[in-house]
């Protein structure tokens, strides 16, 4: 059972958290004796210690996920441009089932300005990145031509110690895409205590 208390706030409404903790923060203030309290002018509902702890893992999972959106977005964006900028690389890489391969990489360069741009906002946000972990897994052939190929390029070829760690790393790619966008919360807990 959480412990309630009836306290003084700044608006005489009934409170309740909500996904938006910083606004919560600025009413509610923790007391050095573990009990809420708020300002003199209303009454405001504040409920209990599991709750609230509840609040602060789920705001740090945001800030969490927050940052690593911005860094997704930023690295496909990088990845998209490169795609359209300097496409011969790519297509060294591509595999030669791929139909119209020049296309196709143009294709997948405006996929992931695109994608990354989506990232960013909060309407295309999800849909960003189910298409961004869904396009980690469809470009995956290009990584395993890349490392069993060894292909040159720009006169450089990577062996092993590049491409073993690559390739395992795209697992995390689609994760990284799909946490982003808010499809997964997966490790992280979020939500449990206020969920019962």
């Amino acid at each position: 059972m959480t412990n309630q208390s009836t306290i003084r706030a700044p608006t005489k409404a009934n409170c309740l958290f909500d996904k938006e903790l910083s606004a919560i923060l600025r009413l509610i203030l923790i007391k050095p004796d573990g009990q809420f309290g708020a300002g003199k002018n209303g009454y405001c509902t504040v409920i209990g210690d599991a709750r609230l702890q509840a609040m602060i893992v789920d705001y740090r999972l945001e800030r969490i996920r927050t940052i690593l959106r911005c860094v997704l977005a930023l690295a496909f964006a990088i990845a998209g441009y490169a795609h359209l900028h300097s496409p011969a690389g790519f297509l060294a890489i591509t595999p030669d089932w791929v139909p119209y391969p020049k296309q196709v990489i143009a294709a997948t360069g405006v996929c992931e300005v695109a994608g990354a741009i989506a990232l960013m906002t909060k309407r295309l946000r999800y849909l960003a990145g189910v298409m961004l972990a869904l396009y980690a897994v469809c470009v995956f052939p290009a990584n395993i031509k890349h490392a069993i190929d060894g292909v040159v390029i720009g006169h450089t070829k990577l062996g092993w110690a590049y491409h073993g760690p690559r390739l395992l790393f795209q697992p995390v790619i689609i994760w990284w895409a799909l946490f982003a966008g808010g499809i997964t919360d997966w490790p992280f807990r979020k939500r449990e205590v206020l969920d019962k």
